[in-house]
């Protein structure tokens, strides 16, 4: 185990790698509920409420909602665009 864990996953050397890792679980997830419920209700549409500043989500909340799509998770995103600024 690296010395500086988990310091290193956050600020130093393996953050992309920690990043890249954390999306592919989120991605998993997605690809697994996408899966189910097409057996449950093949016809319905399938789609997620996702962070809207792409490609910033994917490093603050792992989401890669592009990629999501891309491979055909989702039907379609309704991107969040909540903010504190006027």
């Amino acid at each position: 185990m690296d010395r500086d864990w988990p310091k290193e996953c956050f600020s130093g050397a393996r953050k992309a790698e920690y990043n890249d890792w954390r999306c592919r679980q989120i991605t998993s997830l997605v690809a697994a509920l996408s899966r189910e419920a097409r057996k449950i209700r093949p016809k319905a549409e399938d789609f997620r409420a996702v962070f809207g500043s792409y490609p910033d989500c994917r490093q603050s909340v792992a989401q890669d909602w592009p990629a999501w799509i891309k491979a055909g998770y989702l039907d379609f995103v309704c991107p969040m665009d909540y903010t504190t600024e006027q």
